[in-house]
C-alpha cells in the first residue's frame, strides 16, 4: 500500500467548505446542512464565527470538525459538526485524534478552556468514543441528546 499523505488543515474558503461538506452528504447527521438553504446558513456562520477542520489523505477530504469558540465568558469551545468517512475503516480513530487535537490547539489558543458537544443518546458508537477521547457528561439536554465535555487542561499529550 502506497504512503498517504495525511494532512489536517483549517478550511477558510466557502467553496472549499461546501465541497467537503457535500462529500458527506449522505451522512445521517448532516442531512440538515446539505440541504442548500441550511449549509449556506451553516458555511457563512462558521466563516464568520467559526472554525472548519478537515482531515485531508492524498487531497481527498476523509473528515471534517466544525466549531465555536465565541462562549468567551465561559471560555467554552463547542464542536457543532463531525463527520469521518467509512472508508476509514479502522483508522477513524486516528483521523478523530488529528482532528481534536487540531481543535484543542485552536481552542486554547482563543483562550477556551473547555470543549463541549451533543450526541444522540442512542448513538452508543459515539458517545463510546468520546469518552474513549476524555469526554464526560455534565448533563442532558432532553432525552434525544446529551452534553459532553472535556476541560483542556486536563487533556494528556497523545503522540501522533
Amino acid at each position: 500500500m502506497p504512503n498517504k499523505n495525511i494532512i489536517v488543515k483549517e478550511i477558510s474558503d466557502y467553496s472549499e467548505i461546501e465541497k467537503i461538506i457535500l462529500k458527506f452528504k449522505d451522512t445521517f447527521f448532516l442531512r440538515a446542512i446539505t440541504k442548500d438553504t441550511y449549509r449556506d446558513v451553516f458555511i457563512k456562520k462558521h466563516l464568520e464565527n467559526g472554525h472548519f477542520l478537515a482531515e485531508f489523505h492524498n487531497d481527498i477530504p476523509v473528515g471534517f470538525l466544525s466549531f465555536y469558540c465565541n462562549d468567551t465568558e465561559n471560555k467554552k469551545a463547542f464542536i457543532t459538526s463531525l463527520s469521518l468517512s467509512d472508508e476509514l475503516g479502522f483508522l477513524k480513530g486516528k483521523t478523530l485524534m488529528r482532528l481534536l487535537k487540531n481543535g484543542y490547539q485552536i481552542a486554547a489558543s482563543k483562550g477556551m478552556q473547555t470543549v463541549g458537544l451533543e450526541v444522540e443518546s442512542n448513538n452508543y458508537k459515539a458517545i463510546k468514543l468520546y469518552k474513549h477521547f476524555g469526554f464526560e457528561f455534565v448533563q442532558s439536554s432532553d432525552e434525544k441528546t446529551r452534553l459532553m465535555e472535556i476541560q483542556l487542561n486536563k487533556l494528556k499529550q497523545v503522540a501522533i
